[in-house]
């Protein structure tokens, strides 16, 4: 996601991977064989996805429906314990993705986790909380326009009632969650407004797995809005390969002859800034606007996909190292194939989101495993 990865990655216990090696199962997902699909992605056994549609679409009770199942997600209790600390539903996903955080970042299987992720996380909203809608998502690129980008906060997913809430209060004594050096930005204290105001979660900040009750944090920082704006979106979708695509979307920052800010990072330090949990590799999920956020990465996947279906359903690349190739020429890792396993486990193998799969499972949107697409 950021460069944190890194200096978070090079610090992590060894022991930690072979904690993660094999993560074990958990009912929410039911099957994890892969599920054959003709070239447009149509299984058999997805006859009617469900439809993800973009924040400002949604008729105001859609978008207070989803509000409601994501606060019944915080008021649950932790069923898969991912991580020591967890107390909540809520917690539970940011456990994954703070255990996994050194190992999906810059990596050939960036995008297929957190597609994965993320349609955990809505399948959790459906089946738990009886949201009966799609994870919605969130074209910041609608926002990234006019001069200065002055309008991209004052978003309809940031509005205070049929939004997600808005800035953090001002606050520049917490701690910084940003691993490179930005904006502090313009909050940096507790979510100040809307449903999720002085959200409490209980583990994070960074990789902090142990029982912690803070609030989550923004600090809206208009800098890091430029990635995001529609030539680069545009941009990015006319590449040819998937590893172009690796590179529009997370950045390079090793490659002295390379100097792009992907949008992925780029939607994460918009809204966290110098010190908001957004910006946070590990504990990012902390804030709701992450899935939105991530939901729109994966729109972009899917839209790059659908452009030339035969060869990109098929289409994946990199290495399972961060930070090596294509973001380091000279470095090297196990190349992520179809085949490579997708982890959803915490602190335990048996402290997992939902059984293993591999990337193959989750190429294409309308199979039996996701049955999703995007409006």
């Amino acid at each position: 996601m950021f460069l944190r990865p890194f200096s978070f990655l090079l610090a992590a216990p060894l022991a930690l991977a072979s904690v993660i090696a094999a993560p074990g199962p958990v009912a929410i997902r039911e099957s994890i064989a892969a599920t054959s699909s003709n070239q447009e992605g149509t299984s058999c056994a997805c006859r009617k996805p469900i439809i993800r549609k973009e924040w400002r679409t949604l008729p105001f009770n859609d978008q207070i429906a989803y509000i409601k199942a994501v606060k019944c997600l915080i008021a649950s209790p932790s069923k898969s314990h991912t991580a020591a600390g967890a107390r909540t539903r809520f917690d539970d996903f940011i456990g994954v993705h703070l255990i996994q955080a050194p190992f999906i970042h810059f990596v050939g299987h960036f995008h297929a986790w957190h597609r994965d992720f993320v349609s955990i996380y809505e399948k959790t909203l459906r089946e738990e909380c009886h949201y009966r809608g799609a994870q919605p998502y969130w074209d910041w690129s609608l926002d990234a326009v006019g001069p200065n980008y002055t309008h991209f906060f004052s978003s309809p997913v940031f509005n205070p009632i049929y939004g997600l809430g808005g800035n953090g209060n001002p606050d520049n004594s917490s701690i910084q969650t940003a691993s490179v050096p930005i904006s502090p930005g313009t909050g940096g204290g507790c979510i100040a407004s809307g449903p999720f105001k002085n959200l409490t979660v209980n583990i994070g900040p960074l990789n902090n797995t142990h029982y912690n009750p803070h609030c989550t944090r923004r600090s809206f920082s208009v800098e890091q809005v430029p990635p995001l704006a529609p030539s680069n979106i545009i941009s990015a979708l006319s590449v040819d390969t998937f590893l172009d695509l690796m590179v529009r979307a997370e950045g390079n920052f090793t490659n002295p002859n390379i100097t792009i800010e992907g949008y992925h990072g780029a939607g994460h330090f918009a809204v966290g800034g110098l010190r908001g949990s957004m910006s946070d590799v590990a504990a990012s999920p902390s804030d709701p606007i992450f899935f939105l956020h991530h939901a729109n990465v994966d729109r972009i996947w899917a839209e790059w996909q659908k452009r030339d279906p035969a060869r990109r359903y098929l289409e994946v690349g990199g290495t399972d190292v961060p930070f090596a190739y294509p973001f380091t020429p000279n470095r090297t890792g196990t190349p992520v194939t179809l085949r490579y396993p997708l982890n959803l486990a915490g602190d335990a193998p048996y402290h997992a989101l939902a059984k293993p799969i591999v990337v193959r499972d989750v190429m294409r949107l309308r199979t039996s495993l996701l049955c999703y697409d995007y409006e």
